[in-house]
């Protein structure tokens, strides 16, 4: 569980993925952990990219 998730909405997610055929709960929680890896993707291309205008002086907040 990521830190930023909430203990009920985790519950809940999983309490429905219990009601439904086990074919149904699997796409479920593959597209949940897809969705999240390309999340954490964009976050580490966003953070090199801003380390990388950072590192060569090319700052955005300059004119």
């Amino acid at each position: 569980m990521s830190p930023g998730k909430d203990i009920d909405a985790v519950d809940l997610m999983q309490s429905k993925l219990l009601d439904c055929p086990p074919q149904v709960a699997l796409v479920h929680l593959h597209w949940s952990w897809l969705a999240e890896a390309l999340r954490r993707q964009r976050d580490a291309a966003r953070l090199f990219g801003a380390d990388m205008l950072n590192h060569h002086g090319m700052r955005r907040d300059r004119r």
